[in-house]
């Protein structure tokens, strides 16, 4: 074989494997351009990602809050009408006992003037029951 002609057959095979090679580069340089774009598409989503989740996160605290902050309020105006109750009921627990107080000397009173009035009718009855017999005994 001729070495021209084996030179020439190298030539091709280098001058195609130099195009394979430079369409593989192409292919490559698409490929790596496609992926920078993912990526930075990937970074934008976990971008927005972390600053909604963060948003998310400030609105819960927001709600927590202000729900710690009335369920404290409601305590304090629970523990307030309490104090508040309890103050009238030791109020009226004493209005009640001078009441009672007052309604039991009244009782005691009218069971006196009830005796005193019994008695003075038995003794009126007595007497009267005795003049019969001191008029007969004197009188008659």
């Amino acid at each position: 074989m001729d070495p021209d002609y084996r030179f020439s057959k190298l030539d091709d095979a280098i001058q195609k494997m130099a195009t394979v090679l430079s369409d593989l580069s192409k292919m490559l340089a698409v490929q790596d351009q496609r992926i920078t774009q993912q990526e930075k598409t990937t970074d934008r989503l976990t971008a927005l990602i972390e600053k909604r989740d963060d948003l998310q996160e400030r609105k819960f605290s927001d709600v927590y809050e202000t729900i710690e902050r009335e369920d404290d309020n409601l305590l304090q105006k629970i523990n307030d009408e309490l104090v508040k109750n309890r103050e009238i009921a030791c109020v009226n627990h004493k209005e009640l006992k001078e009441d009672i107080r007052k309604q039991d000397q009244r009782i005691g009173r009218l069971e006196k003037l009830v005796l005193l009035a019994t008695g003075s009718a038995m003794t009126l009855g007595f007497l009267l029951g005795m003049a019969e017999k001191y008029f007969k005994f004197f009188g008659g």
